[in-house]
């Protein structure tokens, strides 16, 4: 007898805009996939959708609400909420080559952990073993003042488990992000560099003073988003 397959994905955490996103293609050797969503006074919508093969167009797919104490019936309809804050679990039904989640978000934020087995065995739990724990969202600016002078993301200490850069997309140059060595100067280049409207992924951190910018062009700079 072989051992059960077990995918899981992180999908979002304390996710505060629109977005799509193709589930890890391992998910297309489960009997089951099972979604967890958390709310913190979120409003929008959701659509679970999937494909049989790769020519094919993704469309949504059946699912039933595992929580639910009523009767269960399966269902194909965009799920919506409105400044909601709870925890719901979609079982999808079938096999689908490939799944998407396409998301739109007016309110709040939304945090989805996604967990398959080969046995077709639930999960008591998702989130708390492939999410990430967050308590809000915050965004903020830097621009630098002498090109060349690399200066700190923030004025003080701000803690944050998670940091996304972005390039200011009227920036003329480019900017360079990293340590205290962080340079743009292309002989002596250090760092991550970003061109304009360029954005980093997700970065683990623990406060955003520890991240400096340097910019090719005086007082241009980034603009960020970070986890708390």
């Amino acid at each position: 007898m072989s051992l059960p397959y077990v995918v899981s994905e992180a999908v979002w955490s304390a996710k505060a805009v629109t977005a799509t996103i193709e589930l890890k293609s391992d998910f297309e050797r489960c009997a089951v996939t099972i979604i967890e969503i958390a709310t913190t006074g979120f409003s929008g919508t959701l659509d679970i959708q999937g494909k049989l093969h790769e020519q094919a167009s993704f469309a949504n797919v059946p699912y039933i609400r595992q929580d639910q104490a009523a009767a269960q019936t399966p269902s194909v309809t965009q799920i919506s909420w409105t400044t909601d804050t709870s925890t719901y679990r979609y079982v999808v039904l079938g096999y689908w080559r490939k799944l998407q989640l396409v998301m739109t978000r007016t309110a709040g934020s939304i945090t989805c952990g996604v967990a398959g087995s080969s046995d077709a065995k639930l999960f008591p739990a998702i989130i708390s073993k492939v999410g990430h724990t967050v308590t809000g969202i915050q965004s903020g600016s830097k621009a630098v003042t002498t090109a060349g002078t690399a200066e700190t993301l923030v004025a003080s200490t701000t803690p944050a488990k998670y940091v996304q850069i972005q390039a200011k997309p009227a920036n003329t140059g480019r900017v360079a992000i990293g340590g205290s060595a962080v340079d743009e100067t292309a002989a002596t280049i250090k760092g991550i560099i970003l061109y304009p409207g360029e954005s980093t992924p997700w970065i683990p951190c623990d406060d955003l003073v520890d991240i400096y910018v340097d910019v090719a062009v005086s007082t241009q700079g980034v603009t960020f988003n970070y986890l708390t």
